[in-house]
């Protein structure tokens, strides 16, 4: 080898360990001894994989385990030095993590029931690098806090948890730290996520951390700094004037997209279509607007109209359309949602009838919100975004461009009173 490869060499080495020393190590171990539903939770660890892989960035170095045994713990933990560690698996009411174990001489896996308190004194000579553990398994709680005696913080299952959530759970929160979010605060958005589905329980998700830590001072990656993030949401599931609607959402965003284009170096202008209630937290994750604008429709019993998909089960069984109809939301749930992102979400603009109440109840967390009271003729909502959007543009706070907005709007049409 001549001189001028070798240092070639020693440099791709250098920037290799750099890479490293810079990426956040994520291991990701599973266990999944023999059991009557053996291959539907082999089948639920994929998906839970799959979530998580598609929710971290570039930052994170994620490292895979399975059919981790007692005895792998250590070496795992050794070989791969994890910042972050991840277990999917089970646990049990009696205090015990189920790994899998196998024979001296058989080799054939069997299950093995090992005490929390033994788990988490393995975890516990790992507390230089180990800063937060995720374990995503029934009846971890009790694990979860003494893990926390040495660790900073671990997230834990009161009593058992559906799968789907669990997958939810666990892609959300990732999603989170991938964005800059601190430990409490992803915890808090993926909970939020998950508990739009009525099958949740707020008591399921428990966060722990060690004595003096706090979990909203703990990152991994520092936040995403930018222009001023818009994004545009927009719905319009199947009904009776539904090419009418989506005709009119369409010279919406047009009208927007015009209004702020000679300021585009100031904002970040992002669109999303097809919105279902599993998708806001995905979206506001991955963009992180400092505004978020809506449009579609809602119900006067207070309730915003988003679009629902058939089910695999569905769509296997014969089923010809991929979406199937409305979903109606309650206002609570969308507030409670918006009200995980009060840290960098900072004005709604519900360009939609009926949706007043829905802005009071985001304000509680959110600094202003704009809805309609009522009733609202398309024309009017579009040309109100459209002078609305322009005054922001051109550097007028959101109070002036909402009078200026609506004046320009009841100018011809003094009787209107919708716009609040």
């Amino acid at each position: 080898m001549q001189k001028g490869d070798s240092s070639q060499q020693r440099g791709k080495t250098k920037h290799r360990e750099d890479k490293e020393q810079s990426t956040i190590r994520l291991l990701f171990l599973t266990s999944n001894p023999p059991h009557q539903y053996q291959a539907q939770e082999q089948l639920r660890i994929e998906q839970e994989m799959r979530g998580i892989t598609s929710a971290i960035s570039n930052n994170f170095d994620l490292r895979k385990e399975g059919a981790v045994r007692m005895q792998d713990l250590s070496r795992h933990l050794l070989r791969h030095q994890p910042v972050l560690l991840h277990f999917s698996g089970h646990g049990t009411e009696e205090g015990e993590l189920v790994l899998e174990k196998y024979g001296s001489l058989t080799g054939q896996a069997d299950v093995d029931y090992i005490e929390y308190a033994a788990i988490a004194r393995i975890l516990a000579e790992y507390r230089a690098t180990l800063r937060c553990v995720v374990l995503n398994a029934s009846h971890t709680e009790p694990l979860a806090e003494a893990i926390c005696a040495e660790i900073p913080c671990a997230i834990g299952m009161r009593g058992p948890i559906n799968d789907f959530l669990a997958i939810r759970f666990a892609e959300i929160f990732y999603r989170s730290l991938t964005m800059g979010e601190s430990v409490g605060l992803a915890f808090r958005k993926a909970r939020s996520d998950v508990l739009s589905n009525p099958n949740a329980r707020a008591e399921t998700f428990q966060l722990k951390s060690k004595v003096g830590v706090n979990p909203d001072n703990i990152s991994f990656i520092p936040p995403i700094q930018g222009r001023a993030g818009i994004l545009l949401l927009r719905s319009s599931p199947p009904h009776q004037y539904q090419a009418q609607e989506r005709l009119r959402i369409e010279q919406e965003m047009r009208e927007i997209k015009y209004a702020i284009s000679e300021s585009r170096r100031f904002f970040d202008l992002h669109e999303e279509n097809g919105v279902r209630l599993q998708d806001f937290s995905r979206h506001l994750l991955r963009y992180r607007p400092v505004l978020l604008h809506f449009s579609g429709r809602a119900a006067d019993e207070g309730e915003l109209v988003l679009e629902k998909y058939a089910s695999l089960d569905a769509l296997y069984s014969g089923g010809m359309h991929l979406i199937t109809g409305e979903d109606f939301i309650d206002f609570p749930t969308i507030a409670g949602m918006l009200a995980e992102y009060r840290e960098t979400l900072r004005c709604v603009v519900l360009n939609a009838s009926y949706t007043e109440p829905l802005a009071e109840a985001i304000c509680k967390h959110i600094d202003c919100a704009i809805g309609l009271r009522g009733y609202v003729n398309d024309w009017l909502a579009i040309r109100f975004s459209s002078v609305f959007y322009q005054a922001l543009a051109y550097g007028e706070s959101v109070g002036l461009a909402f009078r200026k907005a609506r004046s320009d709007v009841l100018r011809p049409h003094p009787q209107i009173t919708s716009i609040e």
